[in-house]
């Protein structure tokens, strides 16, 4: 092991290499430091403005993906009740497929498919179902919540959206469409049996041929097991 005694040059070249170190440490640790010009405080002023101006865009880009749309809320069963146009007979709620229905809206914690409410009028914190009165009624029965859609419509605009909403899902028989038709006529919502089928848009024919099964007598009703068996072929 040598004892030699550093040269003057030596230690000099030492100290001016651990000088630098510690300067390029202090540059990478420190902050970059604020302009000090006119013009490059202008820049970075530019710089920061330019950054929000991009964030602002990408929200309002967000956001308009969403106008014109209406939220779903959960909302008190007990506090939504079924319009005077109601169409499902009471056989509908005791079927096999109706347990079904409620045992998947059970095990799903709650309809996922909203069904839709107008505020009902003359009272204040309830509602009237437009469509989803199976939903409404599962969800009574199981103690959950309703999601639904709340919209401020006109009767007629309700019964068109009723009818079309259970006529493409295909699970209202033809002895309660007639039945609804003939409601909605014999309450004076609509003047006539086309003026009706004009606004639900369908067939004045299927109308005509539900309103048959809605005014059949009693007693021929009263020969079937169940009226929700009667079909428009009969």
């Amino acid at each position: 092991m040598t004892n030699k005694k550093l040269s003057l040059k030596d230690r000099a070249l030492a100290a001016v290499t651990t000088r630098q170190a510690v300067d390029a440490a202090a540059v990478v640790a420190a902050p970059p430091a604020p302009p000090k010009t006119g013009p490059g405080a202008l820049m970075a002023h530019l710089a920061k403005e330019s950054t929000v101006q991009r964030e602002n865009d990408q929200l309002r880009t967000a956001l308009e993906t969403w106008e014109g749309a209406t939220p779903a809320r959960k909302l008190d069963p007990t506090l939504v009740k079924p319009s005077r146009w109601a169409n499902r007979h009471p056989d509908s709620f005791r079927t096999a497929a109706f347990d079904a229905f409620k045992e998947e809206i059970r095990l799903s914690g709650g309809n996922v498919q909203p069904a839709k409410v107008r505020p009902s009028p003359g009272t204040d914190g309830e509602f009237e179902i437009v469509f989803g009165l199976r939903r409404h009624r599962a969800c009574l029965e199981l103690g959950l919540p309703l999601l639904a859609v709340i919209e401020s419509i006109d009767d007629q605009s309700l019964f068109a959206e009723m009818d079309r909403e259970n006529r493409n899902r295909q699970d209202l028989s033809p002895w309660e469409q007639g039945k609804m038709y003939l409601n909605a006529l014999d309450s004076g919502l609509f003047s006539s049996m086309c003026q009706l089928a004009d606004s639900v848009g369908t067939n004045h024919s299927v109308v005509s041929r539900a309103l048959t099964l809605a005014r059949l007598p009693q007693v021929v009703v009263d020969a079937f097991a169940s009226p929700l068996d009667l079909q428009f072929g009969w």
